[in-house]
């Protein structure tokens, strides 16, 4: 079972009783390892004297006392497997929010002529020309987009009459500066 990040503090918190996992083969392993020499000689010499010696109480309470501590380290080691996804999943969210953050800084209008120019010199040569005649520049970051070529929304305000151009292609920014006398 996942462990659901969203209803857990930040950073997660460990609680074994939140994670269901299935116990049967690590009650088999404690049962086993009772009867190999894999059995922990000091959690059976404690044991040993909380039983008083009778060996059919020693192997009960080992083997309870084994299955918890088998069960509550696969817990643990579900929920570090699982936290250390989700805070890869975290740190990648970041950082592709932070390339994008990056991409979208406002850069001024002489950097997106530059741009323009070494990217379309017809674009930057329109777009020239529609400053030229009393035309600011809303959106110069949008040169920074992949697809500015294309589909891209080009915003001009206008210093004489308070109106804004939207032009939703490069060709439309051409063809509106071609208009300009």
């Amino acid at each position: 079972m996942a462990i659901d990040f969203s209803k857990l503090s930040f950073p997660p918190r460990f609680d074994p009783s939140s994670i269901q996992i299935d116990e049967t083969s690590l009650w088999a392993d404690a049962y086993d390892e009772y009867d190999s020499e894999k059995r922990i000689k000091g959690l059976w010499a404690k044991l040993f004297v909380q039983c008083n010696g009778d060996e059919q109480k020693i192997k009960i309470e080992y083997v309870r006392s084994r299955a918890e501590q088998l069960i509550f380290e696969a817990k643990k080691k579900l929920f570090e497997d699982q936290k250390n996804e989700y805070e890869e999943k975290v740190n990648l969210e970041k950082k592709v929010a932070q390339e994008a953050q990056n991409l979208d800084k406002k850069i001024s209008v002489d950097q997106a002529l530059k741009i323009l120019k070494t990217r379309s010199p017809s674009a930057e040569a329109a777009v020239r020309k529609i400053l030229v005649s009393k035309y600011e520049w809303v959106n110069p970051s949008i040169v920074n987009s992949q697809n500015y070529l294309q589909r891209t929304k080009w915003e001009f305000y206008s210093k004489t009459s308070s109106m804004s151009l939207y032009f939703y292609s490069i060709s439309e920014v051409i063809e509106f500066s071609n208009s300009i006398e």
